[in-house]
């Protein structure tokens, strides 16, 4: 019995697609949504904007690395051939990679929104306790 792994290339894909992922679409993610956030934007366009990386993050994968995450040559070969199943099968490793960089656009959105929102309206953070007046002057 070997001690490589049952899946060796795959093993070796999953990483460098992780690496790739979160180490450099992870924080291109991050910066995008705090960009959003401080031009004031919804965060409709960072799902655009985050799917766009996904899509960056899968080719460097490929092109750097000679992985299998998202030939996108395979996907194009098998929707024209009419095999959508299979299709949809490659294009699993892009939908797992745009959902993640969603997800960390989000968060930096959000981060980037609170803050500017405590700054902007600091009456509405509940974390400051309002004045209120005191209790002998309220109209006698």
């Amino acid at each position: 019995m070997s001690d490589i792994g049952l899946f060796p290339r795959f093993e070796r894909d999953l990483a460098v697609w992780v690496g790739v992922t979160l180490l450099l679409g992870g924080p291109a993610a991050w910066a995008s949504g705090r960009a959003l956030a401080r031009a004031w934007q919804p965060f409709g366009r960072g799902v655009l904007y985050a799917a766009m990386l996904a899509a960056v993050a899968d080719f460097l994968c490929y092109a750097l690395f000679q992985t299998s995450v998202l030939p996108m040559f395979r996907i194009a070969r098998q929707a024209a051939s009419g095999n959508l199943i299979d299709a949809a099968v490659l294009m699993s490793g892009y939908a797992a990679t745009a959902i993640i960089l969603v997800a960390i656009a989000l968060v930096g959105w959000r981060a980037a929104r609170r803050k500017q929102m405590r700054a902007q309206y600091p009456f509405l953070d509940a974390s400051v306790p309002t004045p209120r007046a005191p209790s002998g002057e309220m109209g006698a």
